[in-house]
């Protein structure tokens, strides 16, 4: 091979090899731009995934918040609380007191219906069987705030009138003759008094029947007596003992009314 042929495949063959090791740079750059480019595809795909999360969060947040804010007023009760399980059930406590004193916890939980919105339906409860189911239903068809309202008020009236009916029960067993007979509500109550007159020395019997017609109020719509001996019991005598009854809750009355008699 003549030197100038030689030269001239020198210089090929680095050409050839300069070529092959741009082509392997070339190919690396392709296969790194290409990682880079998945990355970033991914990184992207990431990044929507995390803009749609949000925007479902935020409406979720959105709709829980419209609920809380409807329902914003029941915080302002007195002894309720409603906790926001999901973006479809609500988790409603009832506290109940009696002269400020804790007695107990009711809960419910509700869904909202699927066919309506905002209107529950009653998942559970432990309400006492004072509050009738059919009416459960009927006050929810009404709204959420219908419902938390009645079971609220009607609660605080029927653990007042077990606790006055406790609160005579303990203080007053030497006045009482028989045992109470009572409705499930308490919605009737019967007892019978016996009270000594502290001049004559005479016991005189009273047997008292008392209504409750309204169920939202603490005090009787209807008072009845019945005394053992009505000539101990004139008619101004027992229209005071009704008044007194009328008026005062239950164990007010009877304070009141033993007093009265002992006279």
């Amino acid at each position: 091979m003549f030197s100038s042929d030689r030269g001239v495949y020198d210089v090929l063959s680095e050409m050839e090899k300069m070529s092959a090791e741009k082509s392997l740079k070339t190919n690396k750059q392709e296969i790194l731009s290409a990682r880079v480019l998945h990355l970033k595809k991914r990184r992207d795909e990431l990044r929507n995934k995390l803009e749609q999360d949000n925007e479902v969060g935020n409406s979720l947040g959105s709709r829980l918040a419209k609920k809380l804010m409807e329902a914003q007023w029941i915080y302002r009760l007195l002894g309720i609380s409603v906790v926001v399980l999901d973006e479809k059930a609500l988790h409603v406590t009832f506290i109940t007191s009696y002269r400020g004193a804790y007695c107990e916890s009711y809960a419910a939980v509700l869904k909202e219906r699927s066919d309506q919105e905002n209107k529950y339906l009653l998942v559970r409860h432990d309400f006492p069987r004072s509050l009738p189911s059919d009416d459960l239903s009927v006050w929810l068809e009404n709204g959420l705030q219908e419902f938390v309202s009645q079971v609220n008020r009607r609660l605080h009236i029927f653990i007042t009138r077990r606790e006055e009916l406790k609160m005579v029960k303990a203080n007053f067993r030497e006045h009482l003759l028989e045992e109470f007979v009572t409705f499930l509500d308490l919605s009737y109550i019967k007892f019978v008094l016996n009270q000594r007159n502290r001049l004559s020395g005479t016991s005189s019997y009273l047997e008292v029947s008392l209504s409750y017609g309204d169920p939202l109020l603490t005090l009787p719509s209807a008072v009845h007596l019945n005394p053992s001996d009505a000539s101990a019991f004139d008619a101004g005598l027992l229209s005071e003992c009704k008044e007194i009854f009328r008026m005062k809750r239950l164990s007010d009355a009877v304070t009141g009314v033993i007093d009265l008699l002992s006279t």
